[in-house]
């Protein structure tokens, strides 16, 4: 492996030369001290200069011999037609997996081939480079040859090589490498009667201020990267047949040649494992067996079809509906639920009256009407009219009754939400009103119609729920799972001393109990809940489940989720014999040769007493001997930040570039229990900035290889209010990003979307003009002045959540300050980050600015923004 060293490694050099000839200079006649001056300013130019690394070896592909035209000789073809063909070398890139079709030879490997015939080489080799680096790609050779670079093959030598062999023809190909590895591959024709020297000559030079080592190989053992992040195969969804013979995967991968993201259906058969079909459609659902429906859409309007796995046939259920908005079908496939929308003008002569605190929500007005088609005879009738504000939530199993809610704002009450519930019977046509409860979340009827399950917060039903102190207020989000009995109305909690958080719930039809999706701290764990009120978890392949299904029969559970070191795979697990087998991994074979960092997982007792959870993940080349940056992660609201693969703020790539990241669980998230999680409301980074600031410390005194002065902090929406906080508190991190983060409490209470509502829960009973002492004293905005730490914003500039007008204050008041500020505003994106060309670059935006601060490299910074402003 060759290697560019950096300039510290020149630095040292000269320095031993210089130290060592000034001693020899000091007892040396006039003649030698003048030699060994001249000796020490060469060697002082020889190292200072840029060095060249030669590409000494070549993985190489051929010969591909190019056959004779029928009319004429071979002799002397024409390279400017031999290279016009498209150079479409992704079949050749993907080549690349299998070794065996390729050698490993030196670079005058030309100078030994058969000279009997013409042909073509493909010499392909990897440059790694340790951070972001500017370098030249210098080819040279008399053969004709053309330059590709990246592993989408883009060519760089446009102009068309010709058949003169007698001078040798050089290409240079400026390279801004991040982090990683880049394939180079060069297509190269061997004239059977050139004359001279044939060596393929590849050089690699570089700016002499590189900071980072560079590195040639042809060894394909990297990292992740932010192409592999954005542009691999996602599993977006997975469902299991009712019959459990077949399993659906939701698949989305870019398709860079058209620039889009591009989704599919595949089917497998659960017996063999094996994909069966791919289907290019659009809410795909199974309806009974192995029938499934999905929809089409043409301009205005939306029809739904089925088709059957094993028949194949196609029928259409319901052709060209306008303004379609969703649909289900009954257990037994026999009746499809669908409904319309109705758009409702907002301004009336350019002005708009707002009815309430939710008309700041797009499409807020729309009215919808839902129909029952009986599919045995095509008949239809109308469930809901527009003006009924009604939805509905369930179909019971007999299909004879509906459970529907109607959902409003109560002023009086926190958290204000509520939904109404109430049963339909199709017998009596008579609808009874259930309950009222706030804050509630999903509502099934039981398999027996008997009764009714229903997720929502600790106070759901007054103080059913709840176990935590009279002084703590229950966090609305930890949500827990009810159980309403329609005949009594008595309702019970089935998971009050449960500390995990409800996703999701699946009563089993074997009436053995229930199977639990749930937020379980740092990961999402299934459970099962016995009749008798006992909880067990259950082992899966995958440290945390994202998704799952189960068959009518409950004989199999579809599942997929990923580890802290590996991506989405998708596994069917067997319930009786609990076992698991894997059913498909979209990136198996690219991540055989991604090298993971480690990860521990550690905890440590706050000043409160409050166990903290934190996980520590290492670089993939990770050496204890050495010094680290370190990137501090959290969020702090609600939820635990997530220790699963990729995500928007990937702990993968972060590592992979150098970094340790720290990734903490504040008090206030849910999934560790109520009173864990009611410790969020209120607080607004009271405790938790302190939970944050120990935490950093507890990690430094377990690992000396964090260098204590290159830390970094980083959080979003409402971890970005932590990192705006966390500045005005402490002096510890050598930088800080917020992205979408809030600098006023009360602007964001007042102005975001989801401000009053998410505020009505994490800041319970307190108002601006009650509790001052949270919308002032706690907003980052108002204690700017306490600020040291270099800070990044980021925001979305049409961001509904979070305003971006809480960055641009919080940026107005540090510059009229003079800190040490950037702003960053995203066009056209909302509170996440999106659209695939601005995710990249805002991604990179993010690692940029810790190299400029953490590594003391701004180079990658100034090639995003100082260099586009000259």
């Amino acid at each position: 492996m060759e290697i560019l060293f950096p300039e510290i490694f020149k630095i040292l050099i000269f320095f031993c030369i210089f130290t060592l000839s000034l001693s020899i200079i000091k007892n040396a006649g006039t003649m030698l001290k003048r030699s060994l001056l001249l000796v020490i300013v060469l060697t002082t130019l020889c190292v200072s200069q840029s060095t060249d690394i030669k590409v000494n070896n070549f993985l190489v592909y051929g010969p591909i011999k190019v056959l004779t035209p029928v009319t004429g000789s071979n002799e002397k073809p024409d390279a400017q037609i031999l290279f016009s063909d498209g150079d479409n070398i992704n079949p050749i890139i993907s080549l690349l997996s299998d070794r065996d079709k390729w050698d490993i030879l030196s670079a005058s490997f030309l100078e030994n081939v058969s000279k009997s015939s013409n042909n073509f080489y493909y010499a392909a080799f990897y440059v790694e480079s340790k951070g972001f680096t500017k370098t030249d790609l210098k080819v040279s050779s008399r053969m004709p040859y053309r330059v590709f670079v990246g592993n989408e093959g883009k060519k760089s030598n446009i102009d068309a090589p010709d058949n003169d062999t007698n001078i040798t023809k050089t290409v240079t190909v400026p390279l801004n490498l991040e982090t990683g590895k880049t394939l180079v591959v060069i297509k190269v024709l061997s004239l059977a009667k050139a004359d001279g020297e044939r060596e393929l000559k590849v050089t690699l030079s570089r700016s002499a201020d590189l900071k980072s080592e560079l590195f040639v190989s042809t060894d394909d053992v990297s990292y992740t990267s932010f192409e592999r992040l954005l542009d691999d195969p996602k599993i977006q969804g997975i469902s299991i047949s009712p019959s459990g013979e077949y399993s659906a995967v939701t698949v989305s991968k870019r398709i860079k040649s058209k620039a889009t993201n591009e989704r599919a259906i595949l089917i497998f058969e659960n017996s063999t494992a094996k994909q069966i079909r791919t289907l290019n459609v659009q809410g795909f659902k199974w309806v009974k067996d192995d029938i499934y429906a999905y929809t089409t859409s043409g301009t205005k309007t939306t029809s739904i079809h089925s088709s059957s796995i094993k028949k194949g046939e196609v029928t259409t259920i319901l052709d060209g509906v306008e303004n379609f908005a969703s649909f289900f079908f009954s257990t037994d496939g026999k009746k499809l639920i669908y409904s319309i929308y109705k758009e409702v003008s907002e301004f009336e002569n350019g002005a708009k009256r707002h009815k309430g605190l939710q008309d700041r929500w797009d499409g807020w007005r729309n009215t919808y009407k839902t129909f029952m088609m009986d599919l045995t005879s095509g008949t239809s009738s109308v469930l809901i009219n527009f003006d009924d504000n009604l939805q509905v939530e369930d179909l019971s199993d007999d299909n004879n009754r509906l459970l529907l809610s109607r959902s409003d704002y109560d002023l009086k009450t926190r958290p204000f939400s509520y939904s109404d519930y109430f049963i339909y019977n199709f017998s009596t046509e008579k609808l009874d009103s259930l309950f009222r409860v706030f804050y509630g979340g999903n509502a099934t009827f039981s398999k027996d119609g008997k009764s009714i399950y229903l997720t929502g917060g600790p106070a759901l039903f007054g103080n059913l729920g709840v176990t935590t102190e009279p002084d703590l207020i229950p966090n609305d989000y930890n949500s827990l799972l009810y159980k309403y009995e329609i005949s009594s109305g008595t309702v019970s909690c089935l998971t009050k001393e449960f500390d995990p958080a409800i996703s999701d719930y699946y009563p089993d039809v074997n009436n053995e109990g229930i199977f639990l999706l749930t937020t379980d701290k740092s990961y999402k764990n299934v459970y099962s809940r016995s009749n008798s009120g006992g909880f067990a978890k259950i082992d899966m392949p995958v440290k945390s489940v994202e998704n799952l299904s189960f068959d009518d029969d409950f004989g199999y559970a579809l599942l997929s989720g990923s580890d802290p070191d590996r991506p989405d795979r998708v596994y069917l697990y067997d319930l009786k014999k609990k076992t698991s087998s894997l059913l498909y991994d979209p990136n198996a074979e690219t991540y055989k040769n991604i090298k993971p960092g480690k990860y521990e997982e550690f905890s440590f007792v706050s000043d409160k007493g409050r166990n903290i959870e934190c996980a520590l993940f290492f670089p993939p080349d990770y050496d204890p001997t050495k010094n680290y940056p370190c990137i501090v992660n959290y969020y702090g609201g609600t939820t635990p930040v997530s220790n699963t693969f990729e995500g928007r703020y990937p702990k993968n790539i972060w590592t992979a570039n150098g970094y340790i990241v720290l990734v903490l669980q504040p008090s206030g998230a849910i999934g560790y229990g109520q009173k864990f999680a009611a410790f969020h409301v209120n607080d607004w980074g009271g405790d938790v900035a302190q939970e944050i600031i120990q935490g950093t410390k507890k990690m430094l005194d377990k690992y000396p290889s964090v260098d204590p002065k290159r830390l970094g902090c980083i959080g979003a929406s409402y971890g970005g209010f932590m990192t705006m906080s966390l500045v005005t508190k402490t002096d510890i991190f050598a930088a800080a990003i917020s992205h979408a983060g809030i600098s006023s409490l009360s602007s964001y209470w007042g102005e975001g979307f989801w401000g009053p509502v998410y505020s009505a829960v994490a800041t319970a009973n307190s108002y601006p003009w009650n509790r001052k002492d949270i919308y002032v004293d706690k907003s980052p905005l108002f204690s700017a002045d306490k600020v040291n730490t270099p800070i990044l914003l980021l925001h979305g500039n049409d961001d509904t959540n979070v305003p971006p007008g809480e960055s641009l204050q919080f940026y107005t008041a540090l510059k009229i300050l003079g800190r040490d500020v950037e702003l960053i505003e995203i066009d056209k994106q909302n509170h996440h980050i999106l659209d695939y060309d601005k995710r990249k670059h805002w991604s990179k935006t993010i690692l940029a600015y810790f190299d400029k601060y953490l590594k003391k490299d701004s180079s990658w910074w100034n090639f995003l923004y100082e260099s586009s402003e000259k």
